[in-house]
């Protein structure tokens, strides 16, 4: 198995000499499946994402094709910040709040509220996360 996630992309814009811009195009399970046209489902989801990358610009042109990767543990840790944590907060404070209270909805503002200084904190530390979480970029071999 391997230790990276990888996804192929271009490169759209180069922000600085350090930094590049590159375009994924992300697809759901649904997209390459081969019964999505008869699949009751209906859906087909296909987005494209942008990824900031620290590198040598010079190295990567705009319209450049590239792999972009990440180690498994950065994103891991991604999904801990993103997902995990803000689940935990939320679900703690309605336990508490509702037990204290007794009142559903004001459990509920509180839970959405207890989130604001958790994503405060996020925002104000994302440089030092930056660091954690980040990417890498090779040029593509095409054949």
């Amino acid at each position: 198995m391997s230790e990276y996630i990888e996804h192929p992309g271009i490169v759209k814009e180069i922000l600085n000499h350090n930094t590049v811009i590159v375009s994924i195009t992300s697809t759901s399970a649904c997209a390459n499946c081969r019964s999505k046209a008869a699949c009751t489902m209906g859906i087909s989801e296909i987005k494209e994402k942008e990824i900031e990358v620290q590198t040598n610009a010079k190295d990567f042109p705009i319209g450049t094709k590239v792999m972009v990767r990440m180690p498994l543990q950065a994103g891991a840790y991604a999904v801990l910040l993103s997902y995990v944590v803000p689940l935990v907060i939320l679900m703690f404070t309605v336990i508490v709040v509702f037990n204290v209270t007794n009142n559903e909805l004001l459990a509920g503002l509180l839970s959405l509220l207890a989130l604001v200084p958790y994503f405060l904190f996020l925002y104000f530390m994302q440089r030092k996360i930056k660091k954690q979480i980040s990417f890498e970029i090779r040029k593509c071999v095409e054949t």
